[in-house]
């Protein structure tokens, strides 16, 4: 834990923050204790996510499932305020190790840890299910090791197991190492899917790596997810046995969690006897009672129950960059190489976030940027092709580029922010700027809408995307840009609060 940096409040509604126990893409994570003297972790959202109102109703699903979740291997939500000019939430806090930061730190568990992992996962789901909820982000990150057991958090994807209700979103985040193939295909998502996750995370917990190859590099983690086996070499006998079961690319053929507890209490999992190793022992009992030492600091800002003032932000439409201007066409913005970030993204609702691009993808990009200083005026079919006009040799002008043809049917993965993938679906009929020219597709985020044309040369196109289903759960009137590659595909982008990159590919 780390102390409060400047700008951090000293009480959260009835909470007096003690520490920064960490921060993600969504807010800080902070400790804190109440006047009675009960520890607690208060989530509290960024400044700027408050003043968006979708993303308010993100949070509140979130808080509405986890309060619905209560069992013994779920973190409850003790308390909340969605409706705060800052949101937060705060759950009962219990001294604990997330699994990736254990195994990074102390090695893969030993078998009869991960068999007692087994069975508070199981137990977890089963709560979890019986509420009707699928958790859909079962990952090592969202697993904790307490001394009494394993606690599943992090509600912001579950939704309802009928589709329906506030708890239903169209977020799907995770890594690709830890996603069911349904999940990947934009199928229907069930307690089973739940499962296949479950076999992901006790596979890391044994082995300290996913079970799929290529499971940190987006779209190849995401095929070895759909087509190949998984990888269990250091398992043996019943483990081996289980995790395979689970890991079944058949949603019918995986256990239920009911029969995984079965299963671990089958190989020896005993309850009265410490589950995890000294070593993770001797680390939480510290943990534990560093927090005893934690003195409480004097309240200096949003005492008690009141809310903090509202923020001085920008206003919403203030928070996205906009791609291009409206009618009458403009020309496009820079198509120089745009910055990447490590790592690989997984399944999300809000989408838009950084895509991996290769660096042959810039080159190619930074290439078309130089031919198009020295090409000539365009028009636009109504076909959807960007046609060059005629350019004079005796002008000195080097050839246009050759007109590219947009209509068809193109497929992508998205990749947003630090922790989000999901695939697109294209159908492009062409147009004039200000017609209905496309038909865009979210099936993981249960959206989808039109593709209004703002502007087209020979560069590229801008498109507005107007949300027609799904409404709740992706953003409307974002403004998309499509870029060809020398090699036939369309680099997709936007700006939203996240940015999105993908390489789409005609069918």
């Amino acid at each position: 834990m780390d102390g409060l940096m400047p700008g951090d409040p000293n009480t959260v509604g009835p909470y007096r923050l003690l520490g920064r126990l960490g921060s993600g893409g969504m807010g800080r994570v902070f400790l804190g204790r109440s006047a009675q003297g009960r520890t607690v972790a208060v989530k509290l959202v960024h400044a700027e996510l408050a003043v968006d109102a979708e993303f308010r109703q993100r949070f509140r699903r979130e808080v509405h499932a986890a309060r619905r979740a209560v069992g013994e291997w779920t973190a409850p939500v003790v308390a909340a305020d969605t409706e705060a000019a800052v949101p937060w939430a705060a759950t009962a806090y219990v001294p604990a190790l997330a699994l990736h930061s254990a195994v990074e730190r102390h090695g893969r568990l030993p078998e009869g840890s991960v068999w007692a992992l087994a069975f508070g996962l199981a137990r977890a789901l089963e709560t979890i299910h019986g509420c009707g909820l699928v958790h859909r982000d079962l990952k090592p990150s969202n697993v904790l090791l307490s001394l009494d057991g394993p606690r599943v958090i992090d509600f912001g994807i579950a939704r309802a197991l009928d589709g329906a209700g506030l708890t239903r979103t169209g977020v799907v985040v995770g890594t690709p190492g830890f996603m069911s193939p349904e999940q990947v295909l934009g199928e229907p998502v069930s307690g089973a899917g739940d499962v296949f996750c479950l076999g992901s995370v006790l596979v890391f917990a044994a082995t300290g790596r996913s079970p799929f190859p290529h499971a940190g590099s987006g779209a190849a983690g995401l095929l070895a997810v759909i087509s190949q086996p998984p990888d269990l070499e250091g398992l043996s006998g019943a483990l081996r046995e289980v995790a395979q079961a689970c890991l079944a690319k058949e949603a019918a053929r995986r256990p239920t969690p009911a029969r995984i507890a079965e299963l671990a209490e089958s190989a020896g999992y005993d309850r009265s006897r410490p589950w995890l190793s000294p070593a993770l022992l001797d680390h939480l009992g510290r943990h534990a009672a560093h927090l005893l030492e934690v003195e409480t600091p004097p309240a200096t800002a949003f005492d008690g129950a009141a809310r903090p003032p509202q923020p001085d932000l920008p206003a919403r439409a203030d928070l996205r960059r906009a791609v291009v201007p409206v009618p009458p066409p403009p020309p496009l913005p820079s198509w120089g190489p745009r910055p990447t970030l490590p790592g690989a993204a997984s399944p999300t609702r809000r989408r838009r976030g950084r895509s991996l691009l290769l660096a042959a993808v810039v080159f190619v990009v930074g290439a078309l940027t130089l031919r198009m200083l020295t090409a000539g005026s365009e028009t636009t079919a109504g076909d959807g092709t960007a046609r060059p006009a005629p350019s004079t040799a005796s002008a000195g002008l080097k050839p246009a580029l050759p007109a590219f043809r947009y209509k068809g049917t193109w497929r992508g993965t998205v990749h947003q922010g630090d922790d989000k993938l999901y695939p697109v679906k294209i159908v492009y009929k062409g147009g004039k700027v200000g017609d209905v020219v496309g038909r865009v597709d979210y099936p993981t985020l249960e959206c989808g809408g039109d593709w209004v044309l703002v502007s087209q040369t020979v560069r590229g196109l801008a498109v507005q995307e107007q949300i027609t289903e799904g409404t709740l759960n992706c953003t409307d009137g974002v403004d998309i840009t499509l870029t060809p590659s020398a090699d036939g595909t369309l680099l997709y982008a936007f700006e939203s609060w996240e940015a999105g990159r993908s390489t789409l590919r005609r069918d």
